[in-house]
């Protein structure tokens, strides 16, 4: 995982359509990034924020932000990805004896593994912007 922060420009937010995340993209200190979450996160031009994820292509792909401008915070559905990922366990755990579990379980603690991905990337933003915190003087 990565960090970026700075100042925000460039803010183009697309909309979710029904069960589709929004896509925000724009550039913090002239680097190229994207968000996709289930809401459009609070980030316009000029605010201040810590963006952590993973570069792709040159483009962070957030995980987790927080606005130093407006004290927003937002991650990629952490809450969801939690439930789908004990969900699948568990009715993993309920089909083993159908052997069907045996493909099920796996893709379950895949999901946990990158909801913890997310919860860490949610902790690194916000001690980062706590650190950061511009001054009120």
């Amino acid at each position: 995982m990565q960090e970026l922060s700075g100042v925000v420009d460039r803010v183009q937010v697309e909309p979710g359509r029904t069960l589709q995340p929004s896509e925000t993209t724009g550039m913090v200190d002239g680097r190229p990034f994207r968000m996709k979450f289930k809401t459009a996160p609070l980030i316009r031009d000029g605010d201040r924020v810590v963006l952590v994820g993973d570069t792709k292509g040159g483009v962070l792909d957030a995980l987790a932000y927080c606005n130093q401008s407006n004290g927003a915070q937002g991650n990629r559905q952490l809450g969801e990805l939690i439930a789908v990922g004990l969900w699948l366990i568990f009715a993993g755990l309920g089909l083993l004896l159908l052997l069907i579990g045996i493909f099920i379980i796996p893709v379950g603690f895949v999901v946990l593994w990158q909801a913890s991905r997310v919860h860490q990337a949610q902790k690194w933003a916000r001690a980062v912007a706590a650190r950061k915190e511009p001054s009120a003087g």
